[in-house]
C-alpha cells in the first residue's frame, strides 16, 4: 500500500475543513431563514444539524 504524500494529505485535510465550514455556514443561513419565516419546526431541525456540524468543526480543530 503506497503512502499518501504529505502535501496531498494536507490538501485533503484543508478540503475537509473547508467543506465542514461551508456546511456550517449553510446551516446558519437556513437557521436565519427559518427565523424570518417563523417556522419553529424547521428551526428546531436546523439547530440540531448545526450543533452536529459544530461538533464536527471542533473535531477538525482538535486534530
Amino acid at each position: 500500500m503506497a503512502s499518501i504524500p504529505v502535501m496531498e494529505r494536507i490538501a485533503l485535510q484543508i478540503r475537509g475543513e473547508a467543506a465542514a465550514i461551508n456546511t456550517f455556514l449553510a446551516l446558519l443561513r437556513s437557521e436565519q431563514q427559518a427565523l424570518v419565516d417563523g417556522d419553529m419546526e424547521a428551526l428546531g431541525a436546523v439547530v440540531q444539524k448545526k450543533d452536529e456540524s459544530l461538533a464536527g468543526l471542533l473535531n477538525y480543530a482538535q486534530q
